[in-house]
């Protein structure tokens, strides 16, 4: 796992919506969620979407986040098929496939806690 302290998502400097008219982007963090909803990702997902070959399966989430959000993202765990609804969940960083130089390209996740 990775620090997501660190973590941007993405930072901006600036608000991009059209309508703003006064940019004022504060920091926000995201706290621990509850799965509302899973499935399993058995196939390749189309392009633009990276995965590392040979593809290996994994489960999507809708976690009802402690802030009020709810928000779709992978889960990281190493048995996707045992993940169940009502099941407590935290963000973190972690690996999502490997670059053509081999290097971690890194995203956000939802793990079990």
């Amino acid at each position: 796992m990775h620090d997501l302290r660190d973590a941007v998502l993405p930072e901006v400097p600036v608000c991009h919506n059209p309508d703003c008219r006064e940019s004022n982007v504060v920091e926000a963090t995201f706290g621990p969620g509850t799965l509302w909803s899973c499935a399993m990702q058995d196939y390749p997902p189309p392009a633009p979407a990276r995965y590392d070959e040979p593809y290996v399966p994994y489960a999507m989430g809708v976690v009802d986040l402690t802030e009020g959000l709810r928000v779709l993202g992978r889960l990281s765990t190493d048995d996707p098929k045992s993940v169940q609804v009502g099941t407590s969940v935290e963000l973190v960083l972690d690996t999502l496939c490997h670059d053509k130089d081999g290097n971690e390209v890194i995203t956000w996740k939802f793990r079990p806690v």
